[in-house]
């Protein structure tokens, strides 16, 4: 919205929220705290915090992924509609 200067209705704004939500509760099924049981042993505690450890890293790579992907998106389309330069994203023939 800021790199475009546009408004979002409420409807678009609900459909959104709906989709991140649909995410967070698919992504939250795969938590290691479904797939690792928890015991009182040391070394079930060690493999329970590698998994959390891993997952974290996981779901901080996809985030940021998604981030840097619309941004790169969004910031194409900017350019894209610039007024003050004509682009093209057709190649040149010779």
């Amino acid at each position: 919205m800021a790199l475009l200067g546009r408004k979002l209705h409420a409807r678009k704004w609900r459909a959104l929220l709906s989709l991140t939500l649909g995410v967070v509760l698919i992504s939250s099924e795969t938590s290691p705290a479904r797939a690792v049981q928890s015991t009182a042993s040391a070394a079930s505690q060690l493999l329970q915090l590698e998994a959390w450890r891993r997952y974290g890293i996981g779901m901080g790579a996809a985030a940021g992924d998604v981030i840097l992907s619309g941004f790169a998106s969004i910031y194409f389309e900017r350019v894209l509609k610039s007024v003050d330069e004509t682009y093209s994203v057709r190649s040149a023939s010779p």
